[in-house]
């Protein structure tokens, strides 16, 4: 009797040891944002719903569609079409790793502190002011544009400020690995500003997008049923 007991009570102590791990992890998970809406995006392979909360490490990817996150303290960015992307809670900021595809930002004067990751450049809002700004990674290159406030874009080594009506192109290294396909994604140390850079207007290359995004009218009718809450909805 003594022996069974014993066990039983050596089982409790197993499951509550289980129990309390998994809300010791559950407790540890640094929440990153949630989703405000999407169109045929998913996260780890399920469907993207409304308000879904998003945690540090998890992965983000939009097909033909799109997905707008709210990242706090009214920072938003919008992933648009053939878009994947990974969300890390750091101590400083929350970065968002960009693998393929593109991304507005919203970040309003006192946002929260957010950063888009392209290998080993790093873009974020500059301080003191509202930014609204995209990244995207197309034909080779990463395009930088800022289209209200600053972006400062920096790889370690160099800075780079993009004001308000600028676009910088950031080219692929002449000698690191091709692209792994039409998504565009490529090995992240491919990308450093020192690779090749290039300054100009809007007009110059610029890319919008929500101007990509908008090309099919049901995902335009996403931005519009999101708008005012997401930048550059009409």
């Amino acid at each position: 009797m003594l022996s069974n007991r014993m066990i039983v009570r050596a089982s409790l102590i197993g499951a509550l040891a289980v129990g309390l791990g998994a809300l010791s992890l559950l407790a540890g998970s640094a929440v990153v944002g949630s989703v405000a809406g999407s169109l045929n995006a998913t996260m780890g392979g399920k469907a993207l719903e409304a308000n879904t909360t998003l945690f540090s490490g998890d992965r983000l990817e939009v097909k033909d569609g799109a997905a707008v996150v709210a990242l706090g303290a009214g920072s938003r960015m919008v992933f648009g079409r053939q878009t994947e992307a990974a969300f890390l809670r750091e101590a400083e900021a929350v970065t968002v790793t960009l693998k393929a595809g593109n991304v507005s930002l919203y970040h309003p004067t006192a946002g929260g502190a957010v950063r888009v990751k392209v290998g080993e450049v790093v873009i974020e809002p500059g301080t003191g002011y509202a930014t609204e700004g995209d990244v995207a990674m197309l034909g080779g290159a990463v395009m930088v544009t800022a289209k209200t406030g600053m972006l400062k874009v920096g790889d370690g080594k160099r800075a780079q400020d993009v004001k308000t009506g600028q676009t910088i192109k950031i080219a692929k290294a002449a000698n690191g690995p091709q692209g792994a396909g039409a998504g565009g994604a490529v090995a992240e140390h491919t990308w450093t500003l020192s690779n090749g850079l290039e300054v100009g207007g809007i007009g110059v290359g610029g890319v919008s997008t929500f101007e990509a995004i908008h090309a099919g009218n049901k995902v335009s009718d996403l931005c519009k049923s999101l708008s005012p809450t997401v930048p550059s909805c009409p």
